[in-house]
């Protein structure tokens, strides 16, 4: 498994692979989510920071840490929050750009893995 911080994007009119800022901290089987013209990298192998990216100013920006490692995690927005699911139901929360907050959030009942 490789572990990195490197990011790159695609231009979709010139079919081409760009190399932007790299993150913070190296990550793998993370969960990274677009909310408000932003880029969320949450959690991954060994990591349970989340870093903002912001690709007017191609920067990445460390903004608090979960409450415990995210890998392996499902990730998805809603109401101007960003929810994840932690592999095998082990973990489960919401984080909150607007007051950068994270929460823990209940289980589901049920193994979606």
């Amino acid at each position: 498994m490789k572990i990195s911080s490197d990011v790159y994007r695609y231009c979709i009119s010139t079919g081409v692979w760009q190399k932007v800022t790299s993150m913070n901290y190296e990550r793998s089987f993370f969960s990274l989510v677009s909310l408000n013209g932003f880029l969320y990298a949450i959690g991954g192998f060994g990591e349970n920071k989340i870093e903002r990216y912001d690709p007017k100013i191609n920067k990445w920006e460390v903004m608090l840490e979960t409450h415990h490692q995210m890998c392996y995690t499902t990730g998805a927005t809603h109401n101007g929050s960003i929810y994840i699911l932690n592999q095998n139901n082990s973990g489960f929360g919401a984080y909150s750009p607007g007051s950068n907050t994270w929460q823990t959030l209940p289980l589901p009942p049920i193994s979606l893995y």
